[in-house]
């Protein structure tokens, strides 16, 4: 196999979906460039596309021109878990991104791996994809689908060998990482546990107090304004705090976790991710150490500047927090079906000039439009923080 991948591609920037548990991360094309000239390169390069060593998964790495346009993950189904209409819908997805080919990969036993090797294969064929390469891969070893001679593809397999590879020395020349696995992404999100979570609760117990005094010392028709004004300054000195690597004690953090469920507030920190950092670190710092009832507003925070950043792992678990939160918050279910529809961050381009000329998905329009932020909701503010 040989197919070329661009240099940044290798770090997922450019979108994300989820399909029944998968999870998929297209890539943008940019200088340098490197060829994978062989199934031990594709191994090599995988866990670089997705930003975690893949187990017990099916991964899509999809090409458009013989170059990667987007890797996709998802998990093998048990032994009788049904496959034809996990691949139907896994392909139709990744067919709608005007891809041209597809190399398959399996991680796990052939019991497992190779129903749904061949189901995505076949309706990769029917869909008219070129298939690059099928591979099965466990225990450091790799099978090809496609190649039956025993001299280069022995029925016993093939050991895999890193050092062999030029692909690992490059993305780490390039920056990338892969975690060991998908559990170690997931704790990057997790809620504080322990002693610190009991400060945190005090903490979120003193901001909910703030929030009604700060109500009770203005006329209510002068309430939204006066919580805004509160949010905008919260924020700004939260973005300045994690710019200059520092973050926010727990007395402020709560604060802005109060202030984030005034949707005005809300928009107004979500207009205001142009750029990775220091959102990632300031969003993904509050999804962890926010009182977990009023996490949804920060986790969509998190979710939003991941997917804009390509890391649709980080961009689904962070959704999680929030669905777990709440599972009607509107934005929460607004960024799962851009996630859901593989639809790029590219179509986000121009961020936030954008909102209001929200771009048609694939197979229609979001579910609920996201709301404009130079229109909030006249004179609202969200429900006031229980005691």
């Amino acid at each position: 196999m040989s197919s070329t991948a661009d240099g940044a591609g290798f770090r997922p920037a450019s979108g994300a979906a989820t399909l029944d548990g998968m999870a998929s991360t297209p890539v943008v094309p940019a200088p340098p460039r490197v060829t994978l000239r062989s199934p031990g390169d594709l191994i090599a390069l995988t866990p670089y596309l997705l930003g975690f060593h893949p187990t017990d998964s099916l991964v899509v790495v999809a090409l458009r021109e013989r170059q990667v346009a987007f890797a996709a993950r998802g998990d093998l189904p048990g032994h009788r878990g049904p496959v034809r209409p996990v691949a139907r819908r896994l392909v139709q997805l990744v067919a709608s991104q005007a891809v041209d080919a597809v190399a398959l990969l399996g991680y796990g036993p052939a019991a497992t791996a190779d129903p749904l090797l061949r189901a995505v294969r076949h309706a990769a064929e029917r869909r008219g994809l070129r298939i690059e390469e099928v591979l099965r891969v466990d225990a450091g070893r790799w099978w090809s689908h496609l190649c039956g001679n025993p001299d280069c593809c022995p029925p016993e397999g093939t050991p895999i060998d890193p050092g062999t590879s030029q692909v690992s020395a490059w993305c780490a020349y390039a920056g990338l990482t892969a975690v060991a696995d998908r559990q170690e992404v997931a704790r990057r999100v997790a809620p504080i546990t322990g002693p610190a979570r009991a400060e945190l609760t005090r903490a979120a117990g003193r901001a909910a107090q703030t929030w009604r005094d700060l109500l009770a010392g203005v006329p209510r028709d002068r309430q939204p304004a006066a919580v805004l004004a509160a949010g905008a300054t919260a924020l700004q000195a939260a973005l300045q705090r994690y710019a200059d690597g520092g973050t926010l004690d727990d007395d402020a953090l709560a604060w802005l976790a109060v202030l984030l469920e005034s949707l005005p507030v809300r928009d107004l920190a979500w207009r205001a991710i142009t750029t990775e950092q220091p959102h990632l670190a300031l969003w993904t710092d509050v999804t962890r150490r926010a009182d977990p009832a009023r996490v949804a507003p920060p986790a969509c925070l998190l979710a939003f500047t991941a997917w804009r950043a390509g890391d649709g792992v980080t961009a689904g678990l962070a959704l999680e927090r929030a669905h777990q939160a709440d599972p009607t918050y509107s934005l929460a279910n607004l960024l799962a079906d851009l996630l859901r529809r593989g639809v790029p961050p590219s179509a986000v381009d121009g961020w936030p000039d954008i909102v209001g000329g929200w771009p048609e998905l694939p197979g229609g329009p979001p579910d609920q439009p996201p709301t404009p932020p130079d229109q909030p909701p006249a004179g609202q503010v969200t429900r006031p923080a229980p005691a």
